[in-house]
């Protein structure tokens, strides 16, 4: 059931077996788990079924000078849905590699396999609507040809696909469930500004919560999981700091290190040779219904050969944003996600550059001119596109997940996902100045290293020579622009409370309880203590399923 935490009476105190803070994917998954296994869940969400300015405000804080990360309001949202109100859908599970300790990358190393995990990232894949867990061509789709016609190097795969959830939003999924069930209450509204700890600093005893009304409400459970995004558990642990002194789960300075995102590119120039080779460039629907997409991977022997983290790249079309391309498809998206899309163009002024330039060279109405220029220009073809364009994207159950068009010039951009290595210095930290509730606000010191730098170099140069040498087409890129090409996926946030076997190396342990503090626990990205190239969703939830289990067992003083 739903409860509006600004109706229940000020100084209310609630009870249940397991609290959950933090209704996004993680919290939903697990609170669902335990509430369909009869456990009396309080599932907490800051926000409502849509963002709210003053609740989003909250959201607020600073970057570090020097620091390249986005802007701390984009990609957060305080709603029911949490982060996948703005997710694209893309499903890709990590590799085995991942979790491995890799020499080359320090600090590298999950206390859990990726056997382990398997299971949960097939229930997972159900959980988000992605189809069966199958992630090759040659089990999900009935087109087993080639990604592209006469390639093959060991250095890249070619026969990996990523799928594409149907709700990119999990409360419009599951809010039938979210309501009926009996033993879920959801309390919405009710911000949690504090985590209470026993004397004895070994067990959680209750969280505070606050309304922007004023009235002043908490919660008393058995067991906490604290699924708030990356960012906000961090700072929630560190401002809760009176019994546990530098923050809660911060015993060996690991609370707030390590802070990770993806590194992404659209760089250099693939061109084919012939130009009209055969590439499946765009979409297409695996044999259980759902959107798949080929890409480039690197393999785990290249990766250790080169010493480099783990890297994709996916065929793309011109910038959007960039009216040179000439195409007025391209320029038409662009004006529509401009004018209709709030979340898209905060993101085109923060990380694309090059548009960036543009502006400030030729003024924002100049640019639109020249986009509006290549629409007027091509009108007859957009005409023929834009009725099965509105089809396949607002009309069809599973929409397609974007725009993909084919060149017939052959040449492409490759758009590169890379993983970030561990960075200790790469930090969140809290802030002088406080919120309404007299909590720190954040302060993000988002930092890149020398490790980042040879994966990119080496992830490009290996591109090229493997084009090279398959005879198959070139790759050229700038090796002088190509480091500063290279922004934060600002909407991949993870790390800050790494897993690790031994308190002394992290924060938490492998059932994602904090290291000394039997009954609390984190559920999200901010685990990870390697975060591949994968976006994040799918790992989140399989792990969040997992601890659902876990603490399914835990209840029942099962072993």
């Amino acid at each position: 059931m739903l409860l509006n935490a600004t109706e229940i009476p000020d100084g209310k105190s609630l009870r249940s077996s397991v609290c959950v803070v933090g209704a996004g994917p993680a919290g939903i998954a697990i609170a669902l788990q335990l509430a369909k296994a009869r456990h009396d869940v309080v599932l907490v969400e800051a926000g409502g079924i849509r963002p709210e300015s003053d609740t989003e405000s909250l959201s607020g804080g600073e970057v570090a000078t020097g620091s390249l990360h986005v802007p701390l309001e984009m990609y957060r949202r305080r709603v029911i849905g949490g982060s996948t109100y703005v997710w694209g859908g893309r499903c890709t599970p990590f590799d085995p590699i991942d979790f491995e300790r890799r020499p080359w990358i320090p600090d590298s190393g999950w206390p859990i396999t990726y056997t382990d995990l398997l299971p949960w990232y097939q229930h997972a894949n159900t959980f988000l609507d992605a189809g069966r867990f199958d992630y090759l061509v040659a089990e999900s789709l009935r087109n087993k040809g080639p990604f592209i016609e006469g390639f093959s190097h060991p250095w890249l795969h070619t026969d990996r696909i990523e799928r594409f959830s149907r709700p990119s939003n999990v409360w419009h999924h599951y809010r039938n469930e979210l309501k009926s069930l009996r033993e879920l209450r959801l309390l919405h509204h009710a911000v949690c500004t504090h985590i209470g700890l026993h004397r004895s600093a070994c067990t959680a005893n209750a969280v505070t919560l606050r309304t922007l009304g004023g009235t002043k409400l908490s919660v008393v459970a058995d067991c906490f999981v604290l699924a708030l995004g990356t960012i906000e558990t961090v700072r929630l642990l560190l401002a809760s700091s009176e019994t546990a002194g530098k923050g809660i789960g911060n015993h060996s300075d690991w609370l707030g290190r390590c802070y990770l995102s993806h590194l992404e590119g659209s760089i250099g120039e693939l061109k084919f040779s012939p130009s009209n080779r055969k590439v499946i460039w765009g979409y297409e629907k695996s044999d259980d219904g759902i959107y798949v997409r080929r890409r480039f991977a690197v393999s785990a022997s290249a990766q250790e050969l080169h010493g480099t983290g783990n890297a994709i790249a996916r065929l793309n079309h011109s910038p959007v944003s960039d009216p040179t391309h000439g195409d007025g498809i391209l320029s038409a998206a662009f004006l529509a996600k401009n004018f209709l899309v709030p979340e898209y163009n905060r993101r085109i002024s923060w990380t694309d550059r090059r548009t960036a330039d543009r502006l400030a060279a030729l003024g924002r109405w100049r640019l639109l001119s020249d986009h509006i220029f290549n629409v007027v220009k091509d009108l007859p073809r957009l005409v023929a596109f834009a009725p099965w364009w509105f089809w396949v994207r607002n009309l069809r159950r599973r929409k397609m997940p974007s725009l993909a068009l084919h060149s017939n010039a052959g040449t492409y951009l490759l758009d590169f996902n890379i993983e970030q290595s561990p960075n200790r210095e790469s930090r969140i930290l809290l802030a002088d100045s406080c919120d309404r509730f007299g909590v720190p606000h954040v302060k993000v010191a988002w930092r890149t290293n020398d490790v980042d730098r040879r994966t990119i170099m080496g992830t490009l140069q290996l591109f090229r020579e493997a084009f090279k040498s398959s005879g198959c087409g070139e790759f050229a890129y700038d090796q002088d622009e190509a480091i500063e090409k290279f922004m934060q996926v600002g909407g991949h946030q993870m790390g800050g409370t790494r897993m690790a076997r031994h308190a002394d190396e992290g924060v938490v342990d492998s059932n994602c309880a904090v290291h000394g503090i039997e009954n609390l626990f984190l559920a999200g990205n901010q685990v990870f203590p390697t975060v591949s190239y994968a976006n994040p969703t799918l790992t989140n939830v399989a792990l969040a399923i997992r601890l659902a289990s876990h603490l399914h067992r835990r209840l029942k003083g099962l072993p």
